[in-house]
């Protein structure tokens, strides 16, 4: 990575805490320019080109071996060409440094394609090999890894906490499972202005798992009584099995998943060498410069040394969106663990009573996009915003990586998703017209919350003042405790040029997060309200 001066961190720029505000603007711009190019080795599609000058093209390449129920779509030329068309439009209208997204089938083909910087300064281009940090994705990997020593009997998921870590105290009638599905009450370190503040006064220093774990306040509930996402949980879990094995949990994921699977561009920050270009990570631009921070400290670690060591199994680790999505169809397509432990993974039902901001298994997330119910985990940390979802109806994978913190990936899982299965042939469920009394002017979008819990995001290009656009929002998805908000749109004039992106649930906060209204005011002018969550 290049050596840099190291920027100016402050307690702002931190952002691995439980959420932040949404950030809406119009018409400001990232001084980059849109570049997107595609894993090498398919020629078969011929490469658009972009009104800037810029090519996009597609391949098939083979699956992991994956299992599938065969019913997602075929990836042909001319939709692999509307995936590169959607990536390089979104990439463009969020002002992405840079981003890789990959379409996985159960067919066993797959589309990939990268757009933009891994290094706004240098120009260096974001390829299909370049790393990215993936934040919370990490817990699937530490989930999946102590459900498979849970079977093999080295731990047992009910063990208390205090069998294997008696020197934790804040913690107290703890167990394993609790840890997983974030039923602990144990609070979250990254929540505490002094270690945010620590981590940035020295951003070359690393941490160790029991540096991090002394900020740890008290429980916010006795274990089981409630819900909340705590990343010390998993930081907890990472010295579980190392006190439990013996070994390091990089080189346990190393050898039981990334190896037999063929991630070869994924690692664990902090417990092994990482080998491999990496893009920066950048926090969202200022209004008074409209030019993102680069957090890099000059070193190999994502974002920079302290944050990264200070996460550890909670959320260090990078890799690419290629491998993301060979693990996601490997873990879910159930090639990695056994039916029963795959089955408590996917158990969302034991939380659902607590109320989760998002139905919650262990380690595992479940959303639905336009009433597709997805499994997954989000990843969210200074300078990067990742997705990995898994659509267990037809077998299709789809996970995104992002070099920013100010755009929410889901947005692109759900518009890649969209070219997929048009979104006349897949409504929601249950979808309720916004009320023409309540419904903003033809010149304006109000992003608006049923229960003051989900957040939206939008984006879209209008080219005509007097283009008419009229969205729905429906009511919660299946299986879901909380709404699940789905865009659709309708233009009625050809000149107008409009999408809507699919959000996820606010993270880390029970408040509505507004996204600001900005309008039209002229030809081509662009506007987008933007939502901003922290380490997911």
């Amino acid at each position: 990575m290049r050596t840099s001066p190291l920027p100016s961190y402050r307690r702002a720029t931190l952002v691995v805490l439980a959420v932040a505000g949404i950030a809406a603007a119009c018409g400001d711009a990232i001084p980059v320019s849109p570049a997107l190019s595609l894993a090498p080795g398919s020629p078969r599609l011929a490469a658009p080109t972009s009104a800037n000058g810029t090519s996009a093209g597609g391949s098939a390449v083979p699956a992991a071996s994956g299992q599938g129920t065969g019913l997602g779509p075929e990836l042909t030329p001319a939709l692999e060409a509307q995936l590169n068309a959607t990536l390089l439009r979104l990439r463009a209208a969020d002002h992405l440094p840079g981003v890789q997204a990959v379409v996985r089938t159960a067919g066993g083909a797959a589309w990939s394609g990268h757009a933009g910087f891994a290094d706004l300064a240098t120009r260096e281009r974001v390829t299909a090999t370049t790393l990215f940090d993936a934040g919370s994705i990490t817990k699937t990997f530490v989930a999946a890894l102590t459900l498979q020593l849970a079977a093999g009997g080295v731990l047992g998921l009910d063990d208390p906490l205090s069998r294997w870590l008696p020197g934790f105290t804040r913690g107290p009638g703890v167990t394993l499972r609790e840890l997983l599905d974030q039923t602990s009450g144990i609070d979250d370190p990254f929540l505490h202005a002094t270690l945010l503040n620590a981590l940035g006064a020295h951003p070359r220093r690393p941490w160790t798992p029991d540096q991090v774990l002394r900020y740890t306040g008290r429980p916010h509930f006795a274990p089981g009584r409630g819900w909340f996402y705590s990343n010390a949980n998993y930081i907890l879990l990472g010295q579980v099995i190392q006190r439990a094995t013996g070994e390091s949990v990089a080189a346990l994921v190393r050898r039981r998943f990334l190896d037999p699977l063929g991630l070869g561009h994924t690692f664990l920050q902090g417990q092994e060498p990482v080998t491999g270009v990496a893009a920066h990570g950048y926090a969202a631009a200022s209004p008074a410069s409209g030019v993102p921070t680069d957090l890099s400290d000059g070193t190999s670690y994502l974002p920079f040394t302290s944050l990264a060591t200070a996460l550890g199994t909670a959320g260090a680790l990078v890799t690419t969106a290629d491998d993301l999505s060979r693990w996601a169809e490997a873990l879910y397509g159930g090639r990695v663990l056994e039916p029963t432990a795959l089955g408590q993974m996917l158990d969302f039902g034991l939380t659902r009573g607590l109320k989760p901001r998002w139905p919650y298994g262990l380690g595992a997330q479940q959303i639905a996009f336009s009433g597709r119910l997805s499994w997954g985990h989000s990843g969210l940390l200074s300078g990067y915003h990742a997705a990995m979802r898994y659509f267990p109806g037809s077998g299709l994978t789809i996970a995104v990586l992002m070099n920013t913190d100010a755009t929410n990936p889901d947005a692109t899982v759900a518009a890649l998703l969209g070219v997929l299965y048009p979104p006349t042939a897949t409504l929601a469920p249950s979808v309720t017209p916004v009320p023409p009394s309540t419904a903003s002017p033809p010149r304006a979008l109000r992003a608006s919350s049923m229960n003051g819990r989900s957040r939206l995001v939008i984006s879209s290009r209008v080219r005509r003042k007097a283009a008419n656009f009229s969205a729905s929002v429906p009511s919660t998805s299946a299986g879901s405790s909380r709404p699940q908000l789905v865009i659709s749109s309708r233009v009625r004039r050809k000149a107008a040029n409009f999408s809507a992106s699919v959000p996820s649930t606010s993270a880390g906060s029970s408040r509505p997060q507004w996204s600001a209204l900005c309008s039209p005011g002229k030809t081509g002018q662009t506007w987008r309200a933007r939502s901003q969550t922290v380490m997911t």
